[in-house]
Order: C-alpha cells, then structure tokens, then sequence
C-alpha cells in the first residue's frame, strides 16, 4: 500500500481518486493545489527509483523535490503522448544522473560473478514469532537493503523498478530507454546476484519503506515553493 501522508489541502476522496489526467487538467488550468495529489500518488514511487542512482538520504529528497518543481513548471510541455508517470520518472531519472555528474560520488562495486546458483527463487520464508525474530527481522531487512544497493547500477536500476516498485516491464523499458527484453534479462540477473543474501528473506519485507514522514516532509516543500500554502 502507498503511504501518503495527510494531506494539507482539503480534497474529498472522489477528487484523491481521480486521474491522472483530469488532475493535470486542473493543475493548467489554475487549481495548483490539486498538485498535491500528485506529489504524494508518486513519492514512494520516485523514491525508490532514486534510491536505485542516489544512496544519501538527503539527495534523494534533493532529487524528489528538483523533479517535482521541474514537472511543475514543465507541465505546459507535457502533451500526454506518454503517461505523466512516465513523463515523471524520466524527469527524476535524468535529474538524478545530472547530481551524479555533479557530485561524481557515485560508486559501485561489480559482483556480476558473486553467485552462480541457477535457483531463481530468490524470496524465502522467514517466521516472526517473537521480539527477537523480529530484530533478526530488522537486521536482515538491512542486510537486503544494502546488497541491493551495491548491485551494477544497470541491475539496481530494474530490480527497484520491477521488484520493489512493481512497475511493469513495458514502463520500465521505456524509463530506461531499453528493450522489453533487456529488462528481463537485467531482472533475473540482479535476483541471481542477490539470492546469497535473501535466503532468510520473506516476500512481505518492506523494502525502501517510505514512510509518512518523508512524505509529508517532501510534499509539503514543493508545496510551498510552488506557492501552495
């Protein structure tokens, strides 16, 4: 389930629902405060996107805000020939790889011959039964974050997409700008790289949890520097 926060402006649950689309129709037309809907429909989203470019918690919120004020006053160049969720990401993803041309903090350590197992089923079941499973629990949690962080970018990049934010394999190629194929094959590459470390892994872990906090802080500062009170 996506965490989104409360929300500042006051929307029934009919108009949080609504489209893409019909929001963006309101946004140009002069109802900035819809922008809200917006923002928090696809902050976990971009989140764990940047996360696959960025590791500074800091920058990735950086990242996050820079995309959103950049969709906002690009809004008048989206056309809908793409959906706005790709037109989004594809803002985050270049916006991410300028901090990374920046900055030129970016590392990543190959371990494209770490493992070998031919077993594709990398997501094992772990039980919580007591207070010290559930550390266990926490700790593993960390030991999959940070494998999963220090995968080949081009295997990171498609397992966060596909993995953990479970956008299709058609929206992920076009993000990434590469074939249907490739994104399966970068797929079943990055679950070989990880399967050492998710042997006590269950599939309900959450993941590059974004939490409320986050969301509300992101959102109520693009909020006010697009001059939404």
């Amino acid at each position: 389930m996506n965490k989104v926060g409360t929300f500042i402006g006051s929307f029934t649950l009919e108009e949080k629902k609504l489209n893409d689309d019909v929001l963006l129709s309101k946004i140009k037309s002069g109802q900035r405060d819809f922008f809200e809907i917006l923002i928090r429909r696809y902050n976990e989203r971009l989140y764990h996107i940047a996360r696959g470019y960025l590791h500074d918690d800091y920058e990735i919120e950086d990242a996050m805000q820079e995309t959103y004020i950049k969709a906002f006053e690009n809004l008048h160049q989206f056309e809908g020939r793409s959906r706005f969720s790709t037109w989004i990401t594809r803002i985050l993803i270049n916006t991410a790889l300028a901090r990374l041309n920046r900055d030129k903090k970016h590392s990543s350590i190959n371990i494209d011959d770490l493992l070998q197992d031919e077993d594709q089923n990398f997501e094992m079941l772990l039980q919580e039964q007591d207070q010290e499973q559930k550390v266990m629990r926490k700790n593993l949690l960390d030991l999959i974050e940070n494998a999963i962080d220090h995968l080949p970018e081009k295997y990171r990049l498609v397992f966060m997409m596909r993995a953990v934010e479970n956008m299709s394999t058609i929206d992920t190629a076009e993000c990434l700008d590469i074939s249907n194929e490739n994104v399966k094959v970068r797929l079943f590459r990055a679950k070989n790289l990880l399967k050492g470390y998710l042997q006590n892994a269950t599939a309900d872990l959450d993941l590059f949890g974004f939490y409320l906090d986050r969301c509300d802080r992101i959102t109520k500062s693009v909020l006010h520097k697009i001059g939404v009170q």
